[in-house]
């Protein structure tokens, strides 16, 4: 029976492990948050580029990180060191740090969430007392709340959200009735109900019974029914809460929606063994995609919902990849996704444009990017939250270089990526980099730069290019090697009756 311990997990590691297994967490390790821009992206393997760090002290496991409406930094994770929940807050002064929980040892799975006025929530796992538990902050302190507690363990891959009225919610395992189960807090009052799963208790113990009287003997483990790992939760406009989820005894992708007629539960993704750390999130049609790790392939995978479908694609499957997956959405609805490359021991970030994916490699310093947590500032530049290499170090990562030079959005809405981006800009001399997407190989691609009247000034390029993410050099001369004069110019890139444009202010 593949059933959580009683306590002493984390979260399911999958790719060197027994498959369900829970491995004890690795103290010693870092939080680091990342920010850069796909401005700065090239097609594979290249780190993010233009950063700028700072440091504050910390031990970081299970990090969860959420942006409020002021492009503030918000960060839950696990103190190993302590034993206990912690958070952080980007200020006009610096990070401010606090100890959420320390009684007894606690803090597993913690999963942030703002609601509509940025005040914080946390669920998180009571390992000490086998509890899933909820923190807010309101009035300058914490208080905490047991949402429900067993023996066996209630709270493992805990998953928090805020519905439309800010009530809190959340998503979790149930270890001792192996089981998907939500709770939800109206007035006050903390209402729990099973999603998946409601049976599964009941005819363990049946089994067990007939057993003890001389009856068949239990079945084997991987016929008993156990749902509810790797919870991920949303609520769409209409404030339904949908959860994406693991079927632990099938190893399936599941998803359930909570309709008028009750939970209504589907298999996403069935083949071999799929559905670890699922992250979800909703467009703005109501349309859910999934990101997950797929064991037996080694692989991120990306399950899109349309008309009541789903479609499965594999994102990255260059060995080991895609543990700690985290999804989200730009405002076009194009997914960003953060993991773990297991076989590099890697932190990478992939990314959607004009249908070709972008792969990179993010941080390759030592043993680092498990526990990823990735959300996208106003801007479109992706920040994520993850386990570091070395002791004792928590960085901020920041990418000076926007997507196109364009500032944030005024409704606060975050931009899409550019199919087009340079940097450093302006330029004022040297190499000035440029950054393209090219969908399908062969198509003729210009890369040209016009003065400010249309003019042509210099070809870059010009001919047949390979799909993906192209990076290329200017040195600054027209066509005819000759400095160009400080002025407004413009890049341009044409492929197959498609153009793109960036100004380019050149400053020497």
């Amino acid at each position: 029976m593949r059933r959580a311990p009683l306590s002493g997990t984390t979260k399911g590691q999958g790719m060197h492990s027994s498959r369900h297994s829970f491995v004890a967490v690795a103290a010693g390790l870092a939080l680091v948050v990342g920010l850069a821009s796909m401005a700065n992206a090239q097609a594979r393997h290249t780190p993010f580029m233009n950063q700028s760090t700072e440091s504050l002290q910390g031990v970081g496991e299970y990090t969860s990180l959420a942006l409020d409406g002021t492009g503030r930094t918000h960060v839950a994770w696990f103190d190993a060191g302590r034993g206990a929940l912690a958070y952080a807050v980007q200020t006009p002064l610096g990070w401010r740090t606090e100890v959420v929980d320390a009684s007894g040892k606690v803090g597993w799975y913690a999963s942030l969430a703002l609601d509509s006025r940025s005040h914080e929530g946390i669920a998180y796992y009571d390992i000490t007392n086998g509890a899933l538990k909820f923190a807010s902050h309101a009035g300058g302190s914490w208080t905490t709340q047991t949402v429900e507690a067993s023996p066996d363990g209630v709270g493992h891959y805990c998953s928090l959200a805020f519905d439309a009225h800010d009530n809190p919610a959340i998503s979790y395992y149930d270890a001792h009735n192996l089981c998907l189960r939500f709770a939800t807090r109206i007035n006050g009052a903390w209402v729990t109900e099973t999603v998946d799963g409601a049976e599964n208790a009941a005819d363990v113990q049946a089994d067990v019974e007939r057993a003890a009287h001389g009856g068949k003997t239990p079945p084997p483990a991987g016929d008993v029914a156990n749902v509810g790992f790797y919870s991920s939760l949303a609520f769409d406009r209409q404030g339904r809460p949908h959860i994406s989820y693991q079927d632990i005894s099938n190893a399936d992708l599941k998803y359930a929606s909570k309709l008028d007629a009750g939970w209504v539960s589907e298999v996403v993704d069935a083949p071999g063994d799929v559905g670890e750390h699922t992250s979800l999130k909703l467009d703005a049609e109501g349309n859910a995609r999934i990101g997950y790790y797929a064991l037996q392939d080694g692989a991120l995978k990306l399950a899109s919902q349309r008309n009541g479908s789903w479609n499965v694609e594999t994102v990255d499957a260059s060995g080991d990849v895609g543990a700690y997956a985290s999804l989200a959405l730009d405002a076009q609805g194009e997914p960003h996704l953060s993991y773990f490359d297991a076989g590099h021991n890697t932190l990478r970030y992939a990314a959607r444009q004009s249908g070709v994916w972008m792969l990179e490699t993010v941080d390759a310093k030592g043993r680092t990017g498990r526990n990823t947590s990735l959300a996208l500032d106003r801007s479109g530049s992706p920040v994520i939250a993850y386990t570091g290499a070395g002791r004792g170090s928590f960085h901020l990562v920041s990418a000076s270089v926007q997507f196109d030079g364009r500032p944030p959005a005024a409704d606060g809405t975050v931009a899409a990526s550019a199919p087009l981006s340079a940097w450093p800009l302006p330029y004022r001399g040297g190499a000035l980099h440029l950054s393209f997407a090219i969908p399908i190989s062969g198509e003729a691609t210009e890369v040209a730069l016009l003065d400010l009247a249309g003019r042509h000034v210099r070809t870059l390029t010009h001919g047949a290019v390979e799909s993906g993410r192209q990076v290329m050099a200017w040195d600054g001369r027209d066509d005819s090697g000759r400095n160009v004069p400080d002025g407004v110019y413009f890049l341009v890139t044409r492929t197959e009756g498609h153009e793109s444009r960036l100004k380019l202010v050149v400053l020497r």
